[in-house]
């Protein structure tokens, strides 16, 4: 070959290269004195595998969805729209089980065995209806990572996964054309004969069956040859990272996808190349489809492969987005292809040497053809190429569109327009760049005008209001279980974020996130306190976290390093360092008053390397640490170890600044100076605050009031404290008069006793210097009922800036 190839370059640079209509002029060699050269016949004749496509695998989009308009819109026309951006001929997304899928966990459309499936959970569902609208011929792949915990046979799990297939049509109007028959990575195994078994019994046999999805290996292959009632389940032989597929799998008669690769970060030219010659490497393999993981990098930094996608999409408070190299060299093949084209089969795979790959695609109903090429490692002068076209291929103008992944500026354009001449034609190719020669017309570099870069908001507080029930929280992000937008329980009125999956899903093979997590806000933040109201619904923990992981995870690791809080249903408090595979207790206690349906406020305060924690607005924790500087938030629940998930509820979530001064923090028992009675009140048996007495009455019109003596005016926040018993006022009335005006709030004494409940928002009240604010509790049921009042404590906290 090597004498062949020296033969064809002084051949070349004696013959005047041909002169092409160029956009703006024309175009020659660049260096024809310095550039190799290589003959290619292209044999329309000769055809070998048909295309089935390129395309992407859904799992970590989830900040996707919460992206304004018009930028969300203008970012799935970059994934799905064709002659636009990625124009991607497959969709293939995650079945979600609600557990870590390596980076964050999916909701599952069906939690237990008796629920009626849910299919508008999460966000799949929803992006393969964009991704249609965008382009009908779109194909739509599903695969699961994990399982719910009910689904613990083959059959259960053949039905969880084919009733997400009947859930896209029957309330979607959506086809999914693809359907995976083994777990994500986890071996080969029976299940792929219980989903096509599945599929057939549901009218679904038109579905085909995608196995193993194994990682680097081709064990289905054997599988296939050895078992025949598994080889007629089958109908795509597909492995994940592997691009060479054994002879048996090729001779199999199915087609053979690499159904998950590795595309990189989506602004890394070297990642952008390599995405390039993974494809061209496995279709000269005899590969007909691969799809790259994944789609959009939507997750937080600190979240395992954060940047890893086709393009960015993480900051939805602001709008902006990338678009880089990974989408533009997609672009070079999914816009100059279809699913149904036929691949050319080409006697070279190189352009010079071992280095330069290509392909050839022809469409069988026009003869139009694209070639598609990655020039790395070519000579430094470039390569001359002439293709001569054979098998009534089109002599069409070629058009020459070139991406160089390290220059911006030369992303996606067009440099030239080549008439063949004598069923030839020449084209100079220079290294370092991916290239698409193509018959066809209509593609298009997409422009969309993108919003600047911006923090996460700061401060920041949400008390999930003005969401719907049932709808993920806005820039919350699962790790780990399914936290959903809910109505408020424990006498609360309102909407909450609730943690709702209570059997630990099984799992697949790498990266378990073993708690329920969800989390949110910015790497960069330093000095900050995080604060949220929390109720357990059974038995176990409820966490708050801060200064989590604070350098991005591009490993198949969540740690969670940073700090966090927990408080059990018993009332045991721990505030603990999370280090990677170990944790630190720094300071722990216990409460009276909590326990399962019970509202209480957690909190951290970082300052410098002084760590704050409080419960009930109460500091129970002043600790000095200097591991981790700074990260952003998380919210978690955990077990005791039992095997379930704590459905818990998180409301009233705050994000503020801290500064050096102490907080101001005024507590009045009743008996003490600043309370005072009016009516028939009487001493009570139930201890209350500190295990002092308490005091009761059923006197209508009595009431008790706590009077501050304020010498630092400002906003300060109120709490209460009651004993609670079956046969306190449900609706005790608390009036706060502050600065300005006064409110009144109703609670129930029957619950959350012993514990500070606040009154208000967490934002406080205005109260002046002196003795003008109070807090008065009113007996407004008559003496006849069996519901008395009591009155303990009142506590008045100073809202630092």
């Amino acid at each position: 070959m090597k004498k062949r190839r020296s033969h064809l370059l002084k051949w070349t640079v004696a013959l005047s290269l041909c002169v092409t209509s160029l956009i703006g002029g024309t175009y020659t060699s660049k260096d024809v004195a310095h550039a190799a050269a290589a003959a290619v016949t292209l044999d329309g004749a000769n055809l070998g595998k048909v295309f089935d496509g390129i395309g992407v695998v859904e799992s970590t989009g989830r900040l996707l969805y919460d992206y304004p308009e018009p930028q969300r819109s203008d970012i799935l026309d970059y994934l799905f729209k064709p002659n636009f951006g990625a124009s991607l001929h497959i969709l293939k997304v995650e079945i979600g089980s609600d557990s870590n899928n390596t980076t964050i966990a999916v909701p599952n459309h069906k939690r237990t065995a008796t629920e009626v499936s849910n299919y508008n959970r999460g966000w799949m569902f929803w992006l393969m209806k964009e991704a249609k609208l965008r382009n009908p011929n779109i194909k739509l792949a599903a695969l699961h990572w994990g399982y719910p915990a009910w689904a613990d046979t083959d059959a259960k799990k053949a039905q969880w996964l084919v009733d997400f297939v009947k859930g896209a049509r029957d309330q979607h109007s959506l086809t999914i054309d693809y359907l995976g028959g083994n777990q994500n990575e986890s071996g080969v195994s029976d299940l792929a004969k219980s989903v096509k078994t599945e599929l057939i019994n549901n009218s679904l046999s038109s579905v085909k069956v995608v196995s193993a999805d194994e990682l680097n290996s081709w064990n289905v292959a054997t599988k296939i040859q050895n078992d025949a009632a598994y080889a007629s389940s089958v109908d795509i032989i597909g492995s994940h990272y592997n691009r060479t597929p054994p002879q048996s799998a090729i001779n199999s008669g199915k087609p053979v996808w690499v159904s998950e690769e590795g595309g990189g970060t989506w602004n890394d030219p070297t990642k952008a190349f390599n995405w390039m010659k993974f494809i061209l490497e496995a279709a000269q393999n005899g590969v007909s489809a691969s799809l790259r993981w994944n789609s959009s990098a939507s997750v937080y930094d600190n979240m395992a492969w954060p940047g890893n996608g086709i393009l960015l999409a993480n900051q939805p408070w602001s709008g902006n987005y990338g678009i880089g190299a990974n989408l533009w060299t997609t672009a070079h093949y999914t816009q100059f292809t279809k699913p149904g084209w036929v691949y050319v089969n080409n006697s070279v795979k190189f352009l010079s040497g071992s280095a330069g790959r290509f392909v050839t695609l022809k469409n069988p109903q026009t003869n139009d053809y694209s070639i598609i090429a990655e020039t790395t490692g070519i000579p430094a002068g470039g390569v001359d190429v002439t293709f001569t076209l054979a098998g009534g291929l089109s002599t069409n103008a070629v058009n020459v569109w070139r991406t160089t992944p390290s220059d911006s500026t030369d992303f996606f354009t067009q440099v030239s327009s080549i008439t063949p001449s004598g069923g030839s034609f020449t084209v100079h190719l220079d290294p370092n760049k991916v290239y698409t020669l193509s018959t066809t017309t209509g593609q298009a570099k997409g422009q969309k005008t993108i919003p600047s870069s911006a923090s996460f908001p700061f401060p920041y507080n949400d008390n999930f209001d003005s969401s719907s029930v049932g709808s993920m929280p806005k820039y919350f992000v699962d790790a780990g279980g399914g936290f959903e937008i809910a109505n408020a329980g424990g006498g609360r009125s309102g909407k909450v974020i609730r943690q709702v999956v209570t059997d630990k899903p099984i799992h697949w093979a790498y990266s378990e996130v073993r708690d329920p997590i969800t989390e949110t806000g910015n790497m960069a933040w330093t000095n900050y306190k995080v604060q949220v109201d929390v109720l357990a619904e059974e038995t176990g923990k409820v966490y708050v976290g801060g200064r989590i992981d604070n350098t991005a995870e591009y490993t198949a690791v969540y740690d969670r390093k940073g700090y966090w809080i927990s408080l059990d249903t018993s009332g045991n408090w721990e505030l603990f360092r999370k280090d990677a595979g170990s944790r630190t207790s720094l300071s722990s206690g216990a409460i009276a008053g909590f326990g399962v349906n019970t509202w209480n406020t957690l909190a951290l305060e970082f300052n410098g390397t002084n760590i704050k924690a409080y419960i009930g607005g109460i500091m129970v924790a002043d600790v000095t640490d200097t591991t981790y500087s700074s990260g952003n938030t998380t919210l978690g629940t955990t077990d005791w170890g039992n095997g379930n998930w704590v459905v818990a509820q998180f409301d009233n979530f705050a994000v503020s600044a801290v500064n050096s001064a102490p907080q101001t923090t005024i507590t009045i028992d009743n008996g003490e100076p600043g309370y005072s009675e009016s009516g028939s009140w009487l001493g009570s048996g139930l201890a209350g605050y500190n295990g002092s007495t308490t005091r009761y009455s059923s006197s209508s019109g009595a009431y008790a009031t706590w009077t501050p003596t304020i010498t630092e005016a400002g906003n300060y926040r109120v709490f209460v404290m009651y004993p609670a018993h079956i046969y306190s006022d449900k609706t005790a009335k608390y009036t706060v008069t502050y600065q300005g005006g006064n409110q009144a709030f109703n609670i129930n004494q029957e619950q959350n006793g012993s514990a500070w409940v606040e009154l208000g928002n967490g934002s406080g009240f205005n109260f002046a210097t002196g003795s003008s604010a109070n807090v008065k509790l009113e007996v407004t049921k008559p003496g006849n009922t069996e519901e008395v009042v009591r009155a303990d404590a009142v506590r008045f906290v100073r809202v630092t800036p």
